[in-house]
């Protein structure tokens, strides 16, 4: 979740900097369309962690379920 965090505060800061002109509307659009892109990198890349972690569980009550039941 820093990840996440860290892109906020950069696009808070690009927000603020574009509203005090001192960054490019043009530039900032296109550095927003990045953040969005590494937006929805980390995203995935949690979501594949999450579901990583509920295999393993899963495996784990499925192997335990199989010993309980010899």
């Amino acid at each position: 979740m820093s990840e996440l965090h860290s892109i906020r505060g950069r696009i808070e800061t690009l927000v603020e900097d574009v509203l005090e002109g001192r960054v490019d509307r043009g530039k900032a659009a296109v550095v927003g369309q990045l953040y969005n892109t590494l937006i929805r990198a980390v995203s995935v890349e949690l979501k594949v962690r999450e579901v990583t972690e509920l295999e393993e569980r899963l495996e784990e009550l499925e192997a335990s379920l199989e010993r309980q039941n010899r």
